[in-house]
């Protein structure tokens, strides 16, 4: 079992979840821009039903608006354990902390 979780965390830390939590976004800022654009505020519900019975690909852009920003959550949580856990980066400024903190609040709020 020691050898399967070594081998999972050896093939974990060979990727760059920085630059995955980066693509996430941009795909997540996209398709939320296409999303926006039939949108009316004042009339939310009405408006989603007529982008989802209107228009076939409205389903495909939600889920993909959807799952951009998970996969974008998790990246970025991969991405910051990765980085508190390398041990050739030494102790964490504090300043770095409070910029992570807040920008994963920042996340969980936006999601």
């Amino acid at each position: 079992m020691k050898k399967i979780a070594l081998s999972v965390w050896n093939y974990l830390r060979t990727y760059y979840y920085g630059q995955w939590a980066t693509a996430f976004f941009f795909l997540c800022a996209v398709s939320g821009v296409i999303l926006a654009l039939p949108y009316d505020v004042h009339d939310a519900w009405r408006s989603i039903s007529k982008i989802m019975v209107f228009n076939p690909w409205a389903a495909f852009f939600r889920n993909f608006h959807y799952w951009t920003a998970q996969l974008f959550l998790i990246s970025t949580l991969v991405h910051m354990l990765d980085y508190g856990l390398r041990k050739g980066y030494g102790k964490v400024n504090p300043g770095v902390w409070l910029r992570l903190v807040l920008s994963l609040l920042f996340i969980f709020f936006v999601i």
